[in-house]
């Protein structure tokens, strides 16, 4: 993705100045391709195909530049206006021929990491495009930790990959099928040991990668129905309207964030407005309100207390910082109200910060439910 950074002046609403470093990234658009698989179920393989290969193409400019990323995973892959694959963050990059930091993200950190090994970066990129493809064709985690210990990669380990397949298949129960050639490739870039992954000369050869690719009118079409799939589960609650009772003092002092004092807070810099809405920025976990902000932070408000297990509203600039610890998982996000321009219509938005992405996705779904009748499906 393309980058500039510099230096600017930031002016806050009282019109004091600050001096701030700035970062300008290419916008994708399309949104995370984590979210679609999360919000709207796996895809099929030719719609899996056509972003694996991409992703092969990205490993290929990065290993002639002598650079691997060490944390591939779904989150780290976006779509731009195009649908397109655009691959961001490398803040783990490496320009080594071995490495021995422990990087990656949980499942899809290699077992020689995971061992405290040296590894080549290439190798683990690939790791992990294995498992990103399980879950791009599965829409679920092939496992937890790429571990003997874990009860599924122990089977791997074991060389014992037919009751891998075993068992996740019959997890399926008939919901889709899968091809072998599918399973095969998944099985070789899932391997134990390094050695035994293929390369990525060896991935293009494979049959899978062969095959069948969609058009680019195929392919906005999927996401056209995907879209319409979020749109359409917006509507479901409609009948059920949480009334929002009280006032934002009635939470807990400690759940209101109120900003630092002092000439130069942020509070001065940054409050006094709602954010405003740009299309470009869409997230896939969003969604619309024609309620009034105040009413709408009131009911987020009532649902970060009963369903997370620490927040901290901030009135002054209509948001909430959540943290939830679920099954010894724990993912931080953020909640802006923003106001959506030539309209008296609102956008909710969830932003992943870190931790588990799919409990993050779990919890957007529940707070979208939450606010019920309160939803409405666009802006038009």
């Amino acid at each position: 993705m393309f980058a500039s950074s510099s230096n600017g002046i930031l002016i806050s609403p009282s019109g004091k100045e600050r001096e701030v470093f700035y970062v300008a990234l290419e916008v994708a658009s399309g949104g995370e391709l984590f979210d679609f698989i999360f919000q709207t179920d796996r895809f099929e393989e030719k719609f899996a195909r056509y972003y694996f290969l991409q992703l092969l193409d990205a490993f290929e400019e990065m290993q002639s530049n002598g650079v691997s990323h060490c944390d591939i995973k779904l989150s780290n892959v976006l779509l731009d206006d195009e649908l397109n694959l655009k691959l961001t963050d490398f803040g783990f990059s490496s320009t080594k021929t071995s490495n021995t930091t422990y990087k990656g993200s949980g499942e899809y950190i290699a077992p020689e990491i995971q061992l405290g090994k040296p590894y080549n970066g290439n190798v683990v990129d690939l790791f992990a495009a294995g498992v990103l493809l399980f879950i791009l064709t599965f829409g679920r985690n092939p496992f937890r930790r790429a571990t003997p210990k874990d009860d599924y990669y122990k089977t791997i380990a074991a060389n014992r990959i037919d009751l891998f397949w075993k068992v996740h298949l019959t997890k399926n129960k008939g919901y889709f099928e899968v091809s072998e050639e599918l399973q095969d490739l998944i099985s070789g870039m899932l391997s134990y040991f390094p050695i035994e992954r293929p390369s990525i000369a060896e991935i293009r050869q494979h049959k899978w990668c062969k095959g069948d690719l969609p058009s680019k009118e195929e392919l906005k079409e999927e996401f056209e129905k995907r879209y319409k799939i979020i749109k359409d589960e917006a509507d479901k609650n409609s009948n059920n309207i949480p009334t929002a009772v009280g006032s934002i003092e009635d939470f807990d002092n400690a759940s209101i964030h109120r900003g630092v004092t002092g000439d130069e807070s942020d509070e001065d810099l940054f409050s006094g407005t709602i954010g405003t809405y740009v299309p470009e920025w869409k997230k896939i976990t969003s969604f619309f309100s024609d309620t009034d902000p105040d009413t709408l932070l009131l009911i987020l408000g009532d649902f970060a207390s009963k369903m997370t297990t620490d927040f901290k509203l901030d009135p002054n600039i209509y948001c909430a910082e959540v943290t939830c610890l679920k099954n010894d998982n724990k993912v931080d996000f953020m909640i802006n109200i923003l106001q959506v321009p030539d309209s008296e219509k609102y956008c909710v938005e969830a932003v992943y910060l870190e931790g588990d992405k799919i409990l993050f996705n779990n919890i957007y779904k529940s707070m979208k439910d939450y606010f019920g009748g309160h939803v409405v499906s666009s802006i038009e």
